[in-house]
């Protein structure tokens, strides 16, 4: 989803924390479950560009964000 990767993007510029849950808890650098090393695969193969949005307009704002701003290299960087 475009939202999760630019909020995601935005914490790690700002040099905000960030937290993720799942059905397991919370899920920790590092850690070694199933589910850790599928969503690190998610990650390493995300598309900004490709990302999903309910609403076309929110997509395409975001991704001229990021296209006038740092660029998509800089977000995949921060992912």
């Amino acid at each position: 989803r475009i939202w999760c990767v630019f909020e995601t993007y935005r914490c790690q510029t700002l040099g905000m924390g960030m937290k993720l849950y799942s059905v397991e808890g919370r899920l920790k650098r590092g850690q070694d479950t199933e589910l850790g090393r599928k969503l690190i695969q998610v990650v390493l193969n995300a598309d900004v560009e490709e990302a999903k949005a309910s609403c076309w307009q929110d997509k395409r704002m975001i991704l001229q964000t990021i296209r006038e701003t740092v660029g998509f290299a800089a977000v995949h960087a921060a992912l």
